[in-house]
């Protein structure tokens, strides 16, 4: 396998998920040999011909002699990945792999080992180069390292790294400061190839299992685990996502006896073994989004306990790193998972709301790197949000009152990506967020182009759809008082703070201003670092608009409601009750079997010459003209549950996949013009 080139075709690895295909492999190649042997018993046992079971029986044969062949690719594609240039595919040579090499990498890392205990035995911990340099050689070959670390033993590597730490035992190191830069990190990068492939083929619980019991040995005789030891080379290197949790989760062990606490602490500008344990673990998860993802659904104890000032013994450096482990459990592992991303994501609003309900807690307020986070993930979620507050279902949505798994998973509707969650939950974490003044700034920007989009869309929309320019109104009056009630209580509870962040804020947003002025002028960083962080999708492009729509102007001549907060918000007060009124009209509509409504077509800015029609029936139309499907099958059936429900319209008595439909289908232009023509949309603006 050569690499890719213009003339031929690339063959790689997946070293992460090559081992799911060899465990699958392995277990069908046993349930086909199982089969086979026991039909072909007694296919002998009544003289059948047994040609076809005896093929079975030999591709069976084939296939394991083809699992240790393929573990030796996933091994060399794990150790080669460590030191390569970050492709997802690795490329491995066949002439790596044949019948044997495997066995004979690993007596080669065991003969290894056997020179570096030697060494450390006859000199006090001290390793010449020379041996360095021999485990540097292997360091692309998993099965070397593999037979390394299992001869070496985690009790002598964590005496290799304490003979490196800040009183080295060897004196080279004392001399030669790069020399121990350059052992620590080959040291670093072939353990991390070690953890890839050490457990790699185990079920999960397995792996935990057999890492748990390599801590144990990570000791120095009669002090148990040393993290100290083994967090300095951790700290660089690729190291497997379930060890990285099942280390995480042995530092936060919540047994007295074995907690590892006093060995943690240290001094930001320290070198690795004198630096603060806690910034390093974080920093290595932050580095595998699914290891920080994986570990915060495992220990949300001590996520929760890190969110607030009084969670145990911090400091800034400790603070920053935790909330970088902690976006890249939310934010960035949406890329990659996004069911356990989403799931992370609602256990932290969860958090949030609980914290802030409870009257002992509620005069402490996240740090302000944490309510930093906390606008970003709005910004991810900026559709989740705005789906929430514009949702006639919106009341059955979880209200998240605990953390409970499985009740979230239910209430959510598998048929839509992202988060259903009770307005009241953003609400609360928005509060939250805007306390610090970056985050209120970014948030007050993506809320004002929100705003400015809908309305620029009212304007443009062909008149034949007045009553979907009245729905959209609505829509947007609706995200108006969310965030006009969210910035009014935190200034509210800011008190006598309440101005200096105004001030902070509206500097925050001018400087946005300034620099987009500066980057139109040919300024020194990329357009895209203005927005940077900020969110992704269309949180991310609304605010690279507001930011677009000011370098229009020089700063001087720009809106002055743009650059001093949040003056000019609309404060239109919606009646409450406008779902009640959406549902009595939604209940009338059905009872008539829809034949009330009108088709309708919908012209948007910029839309194509001859615009959909939209006939405002929600079940399977027979012709594309009748519009969009909003019931594809029993599951989706808002109607039927209604009609079950005598003709009242009660969100909570629907599935999560009934409540969207019946939220889609009220949005249809077709159904927006109905509710215009009955005068909805007066009565519940309360004109």
């Amino acid at each position: 396998m050569g690499h890719p080139r213009h003339t031929a075709t690339f063959s790689g690895i997946d070293p992460d998920k090559l081992p799911g295909t060899i465990n699958s492999l392995e277990s069908d190649r046993k349930r086909l040999y199982d089969s086979a042997a026991r039909f072909r018993t007694r296919f002998t046992r009544y003289s059948l011909d047994t040609g076809p079971l005896d093929r079975l029986l030999a591709i069976s044969h084939w296939a394991g002699d083809q699992v240790p062949l393929l573990r030796r690719r996933q091994h060399l594609a794990a150790a080669i990945g460590e030191h390569g240039s970050g492709r997802t595919l690795i490329s491995v040579p066949d002439s790596a792999v044949t019948p044997g090499a495997a066995a004979r990498a690993a007596a080669q890392g065991r003969a290894l080992a056997t020179r570096f205990a030697r060494q450390m035995a006859d000199h006090d911990g001290a390793v010449p180069e020379d041996l360095f340099a021999a485990l540097a050689a292997g360091g692309n070959d998993g099965d070397l390292l593999h037979g390394f670390f299992a001869a070496l033993g985690p009790r002598r590597l964590s005496q290799l790294s304490n003979s490196m730490s800040g009183n080295p035992y060897d004196r080279r190191y004392a001399d030669h400061p790069d020399q121990l830069a350059y052992d620590r990190d080959v040291l670093a990068r072939s353990f991390g190839g070690f953890t890839r492939v050490a457990a790699d083929t185990r079920p999960l619980p397995a792996q935990r299992s057999f890492w748990a019991s390599w801590f144990d040995g990570f000791d120095d005789p009669g002090q148990g685990f040393r993290p100290d030891l083994l967090l300095p080379l951790v700290d660089s290197g690729t190291y497997d996502t379930d060890f990285l949790v099942a280390l995480a989760d042995r530092v936060f062990t919540t047994d007295p006896a074995r907690s590892v606490t006093p060995r943690m602490s240290g001094s930001p500008t320290a070198d690795p073994w004198q630096a603060d344990h806690y910034v390093q673990l974080f920093d290595a998860l932050a580095k595998c989004p699914l290891a920080a993802g994986r570990f915060v659904s495992l220990r949300p104890d001590i996520t929760s306990n890190a969110l607030y000032p009084g969670g145990g013994n911090t400091t800034p450096d400790r603070v920053g790193a935790f909330a970088r482990a902690l976006k890249a459990a939310t934010i960035t592992l949406r890329a990659t998972d996004p069911a356990l991303s989403d799931r992370n994501t609602a256990w932290l609003l969860t958090t949030n709301l609980a914290h802030t309900r409870d009257p002992a807690l509620q005069s402490t307020h996240p740090y302000p790197a944490i309510s930093l986070l906390f606008s970003e993930v709005m910004a991810q979620h900026w559709d989740d949000l705005q789906y929430a507050l514009t949702s006639p279902a919106q009341d059955a949505f979880w209200p998240a009152p605990t953390w409970n798994p499985t009740a979230f998973t239910r209430s959510q509707n598998p048929t839509r990506d992202g988060l259903e969650l009770h307005p009241s939950v953003w609400k609360a974490f928005m509060e939250e967020a805007i306390r610090e003044p970056h985050a209120a700034a970014s948030m007050s920007a993506l809320f004002e182009t929100y705003g400015n989009k809908l309305a620029a869309l009212t304007s443009s929309i062909g008149r034949s759809s007045d009553a979907s320019v009245d729905f959209i109104s609505f829509k947007m009056g609706l995200s108006d008082n969310f965030y006009s009630d969210a910035f009014t209580q935190t200034e509210l509870h800011l008190g006598n703070e309440a101005q200096a962040w105004a001030d902070d804020m509206t500097k925050v947003r001018k400087d946005l201003v300034l620099t987009a002025v500066g980057v139109a002028a040919g300024g020194e960083e990329g357009a895209a670092e203005i927005a940077k962080e900020q969110g992704q999708g269309y949180a991310h492009s609304l605010l690279e608009a507001w930011v677009g729509e000011q370098v229009q102007v020089p700063p001087e001549k720009a809106p002055s409601d743009l650059i001093e907060g949040i003056k000019g918000l609309k404060n239109t007060r919606l009646k409450s009750t406008w779902k009640s009124a959406f549902a009595i009209r939604a209940g009338a509509l059905i009872a008539t079997h829809f034949s009330t409504i009108k088709k309708v077509t919908f012209v948007a800015p910029g839309g194509a010459d001859n615009p959909p029609f939209y006939s405002g029936n929600p079940y399977a139309p027979h012709v594309p003209a009748d519009g969009p499907r909003y019931i594809a099958g029993p599951e989706d059936d808002f109607v039927a549950a209604i009609k079950s429900n005598h003709g009242q319209v009660d969100v909570a008595k629907m599935t999560p996949r009934q409540q969207g439909a019946y939220a889609a289908w009220l949005e249809d232009p077709a159904v927006a013009a109905k509710l215009g023509d009955d005068g909805v949309y007066f009565q519940i603006m309360g004109q």
